[in-house]
């Protein structure tokens, strides 16, 4: 009974598995995009770490036009790529729904 199920179980992973092959497209087959998730995670990871960084120069003493100019420099490279990054995140949603 305990190896039929298990036998049922691996013909239905086949099936599906080959069914998901099927409906995917050409250059999808052999693609691994899990990495993806990681880029991301790095990118976000270091946008956060910048904007930190930059925000440590508070403490010291500026002039208010380099302490403007320099914060508006610093965050608007993170903003962008977390821009970038949600972008491309809501595009592939928007492909596969």
């Amino acid at each position: 009974m305990v190896t039929k199920n298990n036998q049922d179980k691996k013909r239905n992973f086949k099936i599906l598995f080959e069914r998901r092959i099927i409906l995917s497209h050409e250059s999808e087959k052999s693609i691994d995009k899990s990495i993806y998730a990681f880029y991301g995670i790095c990118l976000i990871s270091l946008s956060i770490s910048a904007f930190i960084f930059s925000s440590m120069f508070f403490f010291f003493k500026m002039h208010p036009y380099a302490l403007y100019y320099y914060i508006v420099n610093v965050s608007s490279i993170s903003i962008y790529i977390l821009y970038k990054y949600f972008k491309w995140i809501s595009l592939e949603l928007f492909k596969y729904s």
